[in-house]
């Protein structure tokens, strides 16, 4: 597929010049939207004087060096969908995101232009050195080394786990775990159990035995992060769930956990910037990224903003539990806006 590559002319006029460095796109594709974001290297600083590109099926390539600061922003964006690439080098792997830019949203049956913007946060992955590759999830692999009598009784637990019996999955998973202790997928679906029944001390016991032994993985990373959110060791689960992002930066729930923890430490434009990240997929399974982002947006008196998120989150969970408080929440805010 051939693209147009309007970088050349960025590139060629004064205005790109100017920009270099900034982290910011001097042109756009003709409309009123915002991609923008901060990139970060695996030890947590920001990257700076990477390259970003912004691709498009219409509108071809826009190109862009993150600044000092690690950001970087496209403006002038039409509705459509856009990929970020960022290839920051032969020492780290090449990062690359999906955005879709909605059409106009309507508000009470009127069409109104948004400008809202599309805030992403890129963790670069390290490239792995050859014969040093750890495996990244826990995968059939790893479970067919396991003795047999130790596996049927963790496949027995995965089908009370998928029944709703987590009881009975946490009484074979154990078993499991004691004829074979060195079980990764057991001891994460352990713990698993074990928050679903509220036991989030046992569960964060159990994960970090699992993360031991598989610390690359992200899917013990992810769960024992939001295990140590609900025990409120929030700053320990930040760390956890950074570990989770650079096993899978795409993973939007990955985004939505570590943007809650931030806000339990008080860093709140941190919080928001990884909760605009999940929010951006609109997945049912970050629907809370909305709610949360609702209340960053209010107490940064953006009430427009706050009430957009709010129903967002209400047009995926309409059952919410707290939906009539919700609504009348944003009736507030509108009222403020």
């Amino acid at each position: 597929m051939s693209v147009l590559l309007l970088i050349i002319l960025c590139v060629l006029s004064p205005e790109a010049a100017r920009a270099q460095g900034s982290g910011i796109s001097p042109t756009g594709t003709g409309g009123t939207h915002v991609i923008q974001g901060h990139v970060y290297l695996p030890s947590g600083r920001r990257a700076e004087n990477v390259q970003v590109k912004l691709q498009s099926f219409g509108a071809g390539e826009l190109s862009v060096m993150s600044s000092g600061n690690g950001e970087f922003t496209f403006h002038s964006l039409v509705p459509g969908r856009y990929n970020v690439v960022i290839d920051a080098g032969e020492d780290y792997e090449r990062a690359e995101e999906s955005v879709f830019i909605d059409t106009d949203v309507k508000i009470s049956g009127i069409s109104t232009p948004s400008s809202r913007p599309y805030t992403l946060v890129i963790h670069l992955r390290p490239k792995p050195k050859a014969r040093e590759d750890k495996p990244s999830v826990i995968d059939a692999a790893a479970v067919a080394e396991v003795p047999e009598s130790a596996r049927k009784l963790y496949e027995k637990g995965l089908d009370f786990a998928r029944g709703g019996d987590s009881k009975k999955a946490i009484e074979n998973l154990r078993s499991a775990i004691s004829t074979f202790p060195s079980f990764p997928a057991a001891l994460d679906e352990l713990g698993v159990q074990y928050l679903k029944t509220g036991q989030a001390d046992k569960a964060a016991e159990s994960l970090t035995a699992a993360v031991k032994l598989t610390p690359d993985a992200f899917r013990p990373n992810l769960n024992l992060g939001i295990a140590l959110l609900e025990m409120k060791r929030f700053e320990a689960a930040e760390s956890q769930l950074k570990t989770a992002i650079l096993a899978s930066a795409s993973s939007p729930a990955a985004h939505m956990y570590l943007g809650i923890a931030l806000i339990g430490e008080k860093k709140s434009a941190e919080a928001q910037l990884e909760l605009e990240a999940a929010a951006n997929t609109n997945s049912l399974e970050v629907a809370k990224a909305h709610y949360y982002l609702g209340g960053i947006y209010w107490a940064n008196r953006e009430y427009g903003r706050a009430a957009d998120e709010l129903e967002t989150y209400l047009k995926l969970v309409p059952k919410a539990p707290e939906a009539d408080k919700v609504r009348q929440t944003i009736k507030e805010l509108r009222s403020r806006h």
